[in-house]
């Protein structure tokens, strides 16, 4: 359990850091920073609703990769809302986490403060 704690935030750490270095406003960060952790809430339940032809790309989408905690300690109702098992989304976790590091950091070496 402490794998996955470390896992998903190092992805939200993430995403925060590419946020925040994209956009100069602070309040803007803050109110997308909250906008994403909630939307990563309400997002994946939703994503049940789909089709089955729009669902095979659209569980791979980053805010599904909050589940993860979720999906670890009750597997059979999580695994209903993600379609990935808690394996994918561990290895996606890390994945999305060290893209959007690197994208972030891309950009912060890039501005000029």
């Amino acid at each position: 359990m402490t794998l996955v704690d470390i896992l998903v935030t190092m992805f939200l750490v993430s995403i925060l850091f590419l946020i925040s270095c994209s956009i100069t406003e602070n309040a803007v960060v803050l109110a997308i920073s909250l906008g994403v952790f909630f939307m990563g809430q309400i997002v994946p339940p939703g994503i049940q609703f789909l089709p089955q032809q729009y669902l095979h790309w659209l569980r791979w989408n980053p805010l599904n990769m909050m589940l993860l905690p979720l999906q670890y300690a009750n597997y059979p109702v999580y695994h209903d809302m993600s379609h990935l098992s808690t394996l994918q989304l561990g290895v996606a976790t890390a994945g999305y986490a060290i893209v959007f590091a690197v994208l972030g950091y891309q950009i912060f070496r890039r501005r000029h403060y």
